[in-house]
């Protein structure tokens, strides 16, 4: 749906500027990924806030965005559906209840996979030379939840920890 979406802005501006030097294919990449991150953002916010879990749900997506931007991970095979699974999930973590131990080492764990799996970069696009910066940055985000303890932000981390584990990625087929 988002790919048929952005393909049909992107034809639309070429044909309104043909003079301009940009590929279609990649307006249209460009356009996917704004509808995608505008999406989620729209979707969360919405079902937060019919489910009454606004500031939880959005507190989910902000820890999800950010610890996925230093770790990598795997992707969904159409940005539709990591539209809406990902809104899913930034609504319905906020409703699983865990206690302070239990986040806690749940966070022990999310740390544990990002030093030995991030970055794990499954798409040869975002690639970055910082790796090493990227594991610890990772890391030390993750960490913070041994503070807070939050049971939102461990579900969170687990389960973004979880998407490094499947083989393949840019990584792993360095190691070979």
């Amino acid at each position: 749906m988002l790919e048929a979406i952005s393909r049909n802005i992107a034809i639309k501006l070429k044909k309104n500027n043909p003079e301009s030097d940009v590929d279609v294919e990649v307006l249209e990449y460009g356009i996917a990924m704004k509808l995608n991150k505008y999406g989620v953002i729209l979707l969360t916010v919405i079902l937060g806030t019919i489910f009454g879990h606004l500031y939880e749900s959005i507190l989910a997506l902000v820890a999800l965005a950010t610890i996925r931007r230093f770790s990598g991970g795997a992707h969904f095979s159409s940005l539709t559906a990591c539209m809406i699974i990902s809104s899913l999930f930034c609504v319905i973590t906020p409703m699983i209840h865990l206690s302070k131990t239990t986040a806690v080492v749940l966070t022990v764990v999310s740390v544990c996979i990002y030093y030995y799996r991030s970055p794990n970069w499954f798409e040869e696009l975002t690639v970055h030379k910082n790796d090493t910066r990227y594991k610890y940055i990772a890391i030390l985000i993750a960490s913070g939840n041994l503070i807070l303890q939050s049971s939102v932000i461990a579900i969170v981390f687990i389960v973004q920890a979880l998407t490094l584990l499947p083989k393949g990625g840019v990584k792993d087929e360095k190691e070979h």
